[in-house]
């Protein structure tokens, strides 16, 4: 199984990111994929059934695909291909009754889902050394400049590792 399958297992078992084995994957991913291999990552993606898995692999391949093309460094498209990766991985703390609902949340269900962000920060925090604008960028990505978005209604920059890349981010996962 790849460091990218076992990311999401990590959190639920309470074990280290397997970091090294993470970036590795980010950068192989970053290096090969270019506009005529973008279909063939898409179709690999869509073979994979969970719901969650699927949407970041998906992110993740964007957001390669997106910084290599506006000719990005390597080193950022690396962290912006991480981040992709890891935004939702808090959502491993997220029922499955709750991520497949076919029908509204509750507002209970609502404020369950919405704490996946700051489970996934605290886990990366916790388990691994994942560099600081990546963390912003899991824990904040939801987050609106009016306040209106999750985990914490922010209104302002959350603290001085907000960047960037929480930005890239939040319009590859998030378009208005």
């Amino acid at each position: 199984m790849s460091s990218i399958d076992t990311s999401f297992q990590t959190l639920t078992e309470d074990v280290a990111l397997d970091e090294v084995g993470a970036i590795a994957a980010c950068e192989e991913i970053a290096d090969s994929i270019d506009g005529t291999a973008w279909w063939d990552w898409m179709k690999l993606v869509r073979s994979h059934h969970a719901g969650t898995f699927e949407h970041c692999m998906l992110i993740t391949g964007l957001a390669s695909t997106f910084t290599t093309k506006i000719g990005t460094s390597h080193e950022e498209i690396v962290k912006i291909t991480m981040a992709g990766l890891l935004h939702d991985i808090g959502k491993a703390n997220v029922p499955a009754a709750i991520l497949d609902k076919p029908s509204a949340l509750t507002l209970r269900e609502i404020n369950i889902l919405r704490r996946y962000p700051s489970a996934g920060y605290d886990y990366l925090m916790q388990n691994s050394t994942v560099a600081a604008d990546i963390l912003s960028a899991v824990q904040y990505y939801h987050e609106y400049l009016d306040g209106s978005g999750y985990p914490d209604k922010l209104k302002e920059r959350p603290h001085r590792q907000y960047d960037a890349h929480h930005h890239r981010l939040r319009r590859l996962c998030c378009p208005d």
